[in-house]
């Protein structure tokens, strides 16, 4: 067979709806193994796991949103955190104390309207209220090391997707 133009676009076409659930479930595959390394991080590999709140938070379901029309197709997926501070140790927080970013983490104090100056906060695990003038985050960065671990994985589930749409097409013909 004589590859033109003509038989290249039915060959496109013909692969386009196996493309678009190949890459689909690609994307899908790839944020729920994003979640699958959040959560180990959270188990003691790199935050210690004290109440289990934050790991719980990455529980939810992935869900995917997909726009766009053939060679557009943008498929994302999005993980809901359920948590106020899932965020802090990756980057600085807007919350209601003023945050002051460091080389080793965030420094949270007491916001200027806040006439005492102080945070008070209760540590669950030990069962104590702490009022202090500023409390230091460490960064412990659990979500980026999780891109790292997944993004060699990358270009072989995409390769795998394109064979595995390429199959579909074969099988059906």
């Amino acid at each position: 067979m004589k590859l033109t133009i003509k038989v290249f676009d039915k060959i496109t076409n013909t692969m386009k709806p196996f493309l678009d659930e190949a890459f689909r479930l690609a994307v899908l595959y790839h944020a729920e193994e994003l979640q699958n390394q959040v959560k180990l991080n959270l188990s003691g590999k790199v935050i210690r796991k004290r109440t289990g709140h934050l790991l719980t938070a990455w529980s939810t379901p992935v869900r995917l949103e997909t726009h766009g029309g053939w060679g557009q197709i943008q498929t994302v997926a999005k993980i809901h955190v359920n948590s106020k501070y899932a965020r802090i140790h990756e980057e600085p927080l807007d919350a209601a104390v003023n945050v002051i970013p460091t080389a080793t983490g965030t420094i949270l104090r007491a916001r200027p309207e806040n006439k005492s100056g102080l945070l008070r906060f209760f540590i669950e695990d030990e069962g104590v209220w702490v009022t202090t003038k500023q409390v230091e985050i460490p960064a412990r960065r659990y979500i980026s090391i999780g891109f790292d671990v997944i993004k060699s994985k990358s270009d072989r589930i995409s390769k795998l997707a394109v064979r595995d749409a390429a199959r579909s097409v074969g099988r059906r013909s």
